[in-house]
């Protein structure tokens, strides 16, 4: 497929300066940045605004690599950025919505890392956010499989970073874990419980507050 034009790359690029998203080299093709782009517009409606976003995140580079999945890496060549690097089979996932579904999950992962020291996101280590979660929940199951439900099917371990990074994407795309229940049976217990749902909320008024702050004291 070929790459999105100059026109094409500038129209997305722009529209995500606000929310601190940076998209690196312009290799991406246009259904690529249709992704990215209303994956990026649902997570800013969900949380409040673009603002947010950025305070939320911190700054994120974003690279496409031919090959293999998505990965977010808390430090990269400045401790104020993060880099997210998506693989093209995350954008060819049917239905096409799951490839924002991937986009949300990695941006869950860089809003943690912003809440870690530097020397712990150098050595990739967990955030305030994820530690804070796993006393939260206690036992409840995670949203899906690879986010620590835990089901009898299940092949994955629980992983703490990863089950915050699908309680976000499951709270920014309900139909997530719907789809998941109907058409997987290893998830057929997916779903967005009490405890993780309250969590994510808890995080989006934490962030909230900070630019509702930070504006006020601009004012």
């Amino acid at each position: 497929m070929p790459e999105a034009s100059a026109e094409e790359f500038g129209v997305v690029a722009g529209k995500l300066h606000a929310t601190g998203l940076n998209l690196i080299s312009r290799d991406w093709q246009p259904a690529q940045l249709q992704i990215i782009d209303a994956a990026v517009e649902r997570f800013s409606e969900v949380l409040g605004s673009a603002r947010v976003v950025h305070i939320a995140t911190g700054g994120v580079r974003m690279e496409r690599t031919p090959q293999g999945g998505g990965l977010t890496y808390g430090f990269w060549i400045l401790p104020w950025w993060k880099r997210i690097v998506l693989g093209d089979p995350e954008f060819q996932q049917e239905p096409a919505w799951r490839g924002q579904v991937a986009v949300v999950h990695e941006l869950g992962h860089a809003w943690d890392a912003q809440t870690a020291p530097v020397w712990v996101r150098v050595f990739n280590g967990a955030g305030r956010i994820v530690n804070a979660m796993s006393a939260f929940v206690a036992e409840e199951p995670g949203p899906t499989c690879y986010g620590g439900l835990m089901g009898p099917d299940c092949h994955f371990a629980r992983v703490p970073r990863e089950e915050w990074a699908e309680s976000v994407a499951a709270y920014v795309f309900p139909e997530y874990t719907e789809w998941l229940r109907a058409n997987l049976p290893a998830e057929r217990d997916a779903g967005l419980r009490p405890k993780h749902k309250a969590f994510v909320e808890k995080q989006i008024e934490a962030v909230r507050k900070m630019v509702a702050n930070d504006e006020s004291q601009r004012a």
